[in-house]
Parts: C-alpha cells; structure tokens; sequence
C-alpha cells in the first residue's frame, strides 16, 4: 500500500490521504507559490498503525466520556493515556518503511513535523492550533516519536472538546503528518487576506515577529501589524518593540525557546515594505486558489518569503461578504412565504419559475428596456426564485440585478427591499457588484436609461385608464376558461386549453407590474419625505399617514379584528392632517399616488400581493 506521497504525486490520492493542511501545501506547491520541500505520511498509516496494533477499543473506551465529565483536566489524562499506548506500540512494517523513505530523501537536513487531520482547515471548521508540530528536527529517532506524538494530538482535550461542540464523531478521527524543510526564519507571522477582526474585507492583516512564529501563535511574543489596502497597496503599520524571539531549543527537541533580540533591531519594523508587498501577492494569489479568504503562515529567511500553510478564515464563514468568489447567490423568503406557505410541489414551482419570467421580461420590454439588454440578462428571469427544501425562496441577487437595469437603482434599492420585507440592507460592496451588465455606463447606456425614465412616466400619468383595460380583459378570460367543461375534454386538450390560457393571462401582465414598480417607488418617496420633513413624528409616520386607506382585500381581515385600533390611527391622522407641515406632506403624497390608489385597490381583488400590504403595515 501507498503511505507517503510528494508534490508529484497523483491529486486524487493526495486529497484523499494527505489531511487538509496537507493537500493545501500540494495545490500551493503545484501552482508555483514558495512553499517549502515537503512529504507526507498519509492517514492510511494511521488508520494502519491502529489496527495492527489493536488499539481503537481502547481509545474509545477512554474517550466515551458524557460531556459534563469532559472537563480539561480530565481530557489531558485521557490524552496523557492515549499518547502513552501510541508511544509503546510499534510501528507496522510498511508504515516504517515509508517513514524511512521520506527520511532519507531529506538527507539528514532539519525538519518539521506537522500534524494534518482529515477535515482539518476547511471553511466551516479548523483544529488550528489545536494538532502538534514539531520543529528543527534531525533525529530519526526524535522524528519517528514526534509522528506518534502528532497521531495522538488528535486526542488532546482541547481536540476532543471542539469536536463535541460541532458534533463531529471522536470514533472516525484519521490523521495525516507532514515531513516539511524546517525554515530557520528571520521574520516569520501570520497573514489574513481579508480583515476579519475589524470587518473590513479590503484589507490584508499582516502580524510579524522576529524568529520562528511559535512566538507569534503562542501568544508569547508581542508582533507588529501591517494593513495593506488590497487595491492601492497603501500600507499602514503599528511597530511593537520586540525584544524577544523563538528559536531552537537544544534542550526540547522539536521545540522552541526564548531569546533576547539585538538592541539596534527591537524597535525595527519586522517586515520592510517590499517584504509586505510581496506577501500581500502571495496573499492574494492563494486567496484566488482556494477561492476563499485565506490564513497565511509565512517565513522569510534571507529575504526570500515562504509560506508554511494557507487555511481558509473559519471566522467569517458565515458571513455573506466574504465568500467564495464568484456570482453572489442570497435566499430569502421574507414576502414570498405568504403566497407559497409550507411545501410546494415540483409541478407548483416550475409554474411559478415560469410566470416570474414572462412577467419581468414583459416589465423590462415595456419600461422601453432594449432586447439586445433583455436577451444578455435572461438568467436573471429564468431565475427569480428557487426551490430549497421543498420552499420557494427569492433569488434576492437577481431582483438586485433586475432593479438595475432601470434608472435611479441606487435609489430605489431600499425601496425594493421594503417592498419584499428584507429586514437587512446588503452591504453597499456588495449591492455594487450586483449591477447587471458593465460597471461604467456608455453614453448609450444613459440614452436607454433616460428612455426607461420616460417610460416610467408615460404609465404614471394614464394608469388608471390602463388599469380598467386590464380588468375588463381579465374578467373576460376569467368568465371564457371558467364556462369550459373540462371533464368532457381529453387531457391533450386540457394541456392546450392550460397553455392558451398561460399564455392569454401571462403574456399581459404588464399592469399589474408597473402599478406594483410605481407604488413600491412611491411608497419609498413617502418614507423619504416623512423621514425628512416630521423626523419629530417617528419613523412609522409614513404607515400612518396610509392607515385608514380601504379598498385592500389582503388587510380587510386584520382590519375588522381592530376596528378600535384604527379609530384611534383615522383620528391621529386627523390631527396630524391639521399641521401645518405635516398637510403638506399628505397632500404631496396623495397627489403623487392619485392614480395608484384605485389601481390598488382593483388589483388587490385578484391577486394578494404584498407590495400592497406595505401600504397599511
């Protein structure tokens, strides 16, 4: 069997056997980044190593603790056990024989030995600094009982503890172990490609120490700290006096100690600029590899930068703005869980998927929208909703997309947001990203938005003449599809006749759209000058003001359960009516959604939109 493998071995084995820090040094090595010789002791000899030697009952045994009696104490003890049964049985034939190989082939030159389980250092979780290193190696004897002590770390109570909190199984632990050209460094840190402990993702964090970075991930030693802006390159730095360093301990093989730095070199800065310019691209280069913001441990010796390891931040996994790049995917069911509440079919969602994309097509065509535009965008309306679990959600990256075609996006962004409920703006880098079609605007792309403008106000003024054609065509189709006796039909027929009325209804829609564009730009406008002309009325004003509006089927329910509560708002809007500035705000506001209102309160009886509820929420 196969138990070690390079940087030329096959990829498939690497990522199978090598352990995640493991396959993170092979894809760095093999796409050119300064990543120091390496070997790698596989996770089969360790699952090799336990069987031939009949040790797993025993593990378990020790380790089949009820969390309550996990406490740290107790975990050392059962790792102080778990070491010593390792370090008294032999390693199998082949294992030493692969141990031996890899030995040889460093001739005799220090080395490191790294622990790399399997899972460790993906993005949703890390056992960094958890898993034992030994470093300025020589001895094979030193090295072969520094790789049973790293197979045993996987027990330390630290381990163990962080494994129960994510609920991973003590039973299905496989460790692999990293033979690397020990880096006596001059300078040596760690580096985040994205700053996570001030959350700003356009920075680098640098952190650098004089000697090996034991003296850095210890927390033994102070470090100074380097900001890189990830665009411009502009560096800041914050310079600690650093009066100790980490180097070999003769006395502790595989580990480090204390001494003191030169005088004239403590108050220097760890890195020169072009040293932090040069990590900052590695940074970088890593970052695009992984496809992920990326925990960097480097070196310099002679002013030649190596990276030691590169781990995903587990830190800002979660967070929607840093992530694996590419195009940006936010689920949300805020408004549209009311129309589709609990789990929707299959057959349910293709129909809706399909009405969501000839309706907004049909939005774009008639707000003057150019095909050429529509044509390059069609993603986004094949895909304004999803199906997750059985639940239909808002592709929310595309209603963004959708939005910006029009004009005034960065405007009506919050006003699509109120619209579908979204509690939580997104960042503003991010919504920038989110534009459809290039960043920069050609002249004629200003021309179409102009005309898009135009369009927008062509429909505001004849509206209500526009919603009376709808409803009288509605009312036909409904009355003709309605009369038909479908049980005498054969199901081709009933297909077609679903089809013709599909495309009857679907393919003129267009009212209803811009009646839900303008309200939701209307709506906002309200809030905005609320906001502004009676900030001393409170934030809800604009709600307020639209209390006692009727004729909206979808809030008729909750309005006669609270007869008393609207009372009392129809006689607050009364006396809010009766000053001065607050009359001008209501008649400016009436004015503005004249022509909306009666639409409203027509469409409302076919269809339970919640672009209306906003208006009595």
């Amino acid at each position: 069997m196969l138990y070690d493998f390079n940087k030329n071995s096959r990829e498939s084995l690497v990522k199978k056997y090598a352990g995640g820090k493991g396959y993170s040094l092979f894809l760095l090595a093999n796409n050119d980044l300064p990543v120091p010789d390496f070997r790698i002791l596989g996770r089969n000899a360790f699952a090799g190593f336990i069987g031939v030697n009949r040790l797993k009952p025993q593990i378990d045994r020790l380790v089949e603790q009820p969390d309550e009696a996990m406490t740290i104490e107790h975990g050392n003890t059962i790792h102080r056990k778990i070491e010593r049964l390792f370090q008294e049985a032999p390693f199998p034939g082949e294992v030493e024989t692969a141990i031996d190989r890899i030995l040889d082939e460093f001739d005799q030159q220090p080395i490191a030995v790294r622990s790399s389980a399997a899972g460790e250092d993906a993005a949703a979780h890390s056992f960094a600094g958890q898993l034992s290193s030994y470093l300025y190696l020589q001895d094979k004897i030193e090295i072969k009982d520094a790789v049973k002590k790293c197979w045993a770390s996987v027990y330390t109570a630290r381990s163990l503890a962080y494994r129960r909190s994510l609920n991973l199984s003590d039973g299905d632990i496989q460790m692999a172990v990293i033979f690397q050209e020990m880096i006596d460094p001059d300078v040596s840190g760690v580096m985040f490609t994205q700053n996570a402990v001030n959350s700003r993702p356009q920075e680098i964090l640098i952190n650098a120490v004089f000697g090996a970075g034991e003296g850095l991930v210890s927390g033994a030693l102070d470090a100074d700290t380097f900001s890189v802006e990830r665009t411009s390159g502009a560096i800041s730095a914050e310079i600690t006096a650093k009066r100790q360093r980490f180097a070999a301990d003769p006395d502790r093989p595989g580990g480090c100690r204390s001494v003191p730095v030169a005088s004239d070199r403590a108050e220097q800065p760890a890195l020169t600029e072009a040293q932090i310019g040069a990590l900052a691209d590695l940074g970088l280069i890593a970052e695009n590899l992984f496809q992920f913001p990326q925990d960097v441990e480097f070196a310099f010796k002679n002013g030649t930068a190596f990276i030691l390891q590169s781990r995903p931040i587990t830190a800002i996994a979660d967070q929607a703005i840093y992530r694996k790049k590419g195009r940006i995917r936010i689920w949300d069911n805020s408004n549209i869980v009311e129309s589709y509440a609990g789990v929707t079919t299959p057959l349910t969602f293709s129909f809706a998927a399909y009405a969501y994309e000839q309706v907004y097509v049909q939005l774009c065509e008639v707000m003057g929208v150019s095909r050429h535009r529509i044509e390059a965008n069609a993603d986004i309306y094949k895909n304004m909703i999803g199906l997750i679990d059985g639940r239909i959600y808002y592709n929310l990256g595309n209603w963004y997309r959708l939005l910006s075609l029009f004009p005034a996006f960065k405007h009506n962004r919050s006003a699509m947001e109120t619209m579908m409920g979204v509690r939580e703006s997104l960042p503003a880098e991010v919504a920038g990203e989110l534009v459809a079609g290039p960043s920069k605007k050609s002249f004629g792309d200003v021309i179409e938005r102009l005309k898009v403008g135009v369009h927008l106000v062509k429909y505001h003024l004849s509206l209500n003449r526009s919603v009376e054609r709808f409803f009288d065509r509605f009312r036909a189709l409904y009355r003709h599809y309605d009369s038909i006796c479908y049980r005498r039909m054969s199901m081709d027929q009933i297909v077609a006749s679903y089809k013709e009325f599909r495309r009857k209804m679907l393919h003129h829609w267009k009212v209803p759209l811009i009646s839900d564009f303008l309200t939701m730009i209307h709506f906002n406008l309200l809030k905005r000058l609320s906001d502004v002309w009676c900030q001393d009325l409170g934030n809800g004003l604009h709600n307020d003001l639209l209390s006692g509006q009727g004729g909206i089927e979808s809030a008729e329910l909750a309005r006669q359960s609270s007869n008393s509560a609207h009372r009392s708002s129809r006689t607050r809007d009364c006396w809010l009516y009766s000053k001065p500035v607050t009359r001008k705000l209501y008649m400016n506001s009436c004015s503005a959604n004249l022509n909306l209102r009666s639409s409203i309160a027509k469409s409302s009886v076919t269809s339970k939109n919640t672009v209306f509820d906003a208006w009595v929420s």
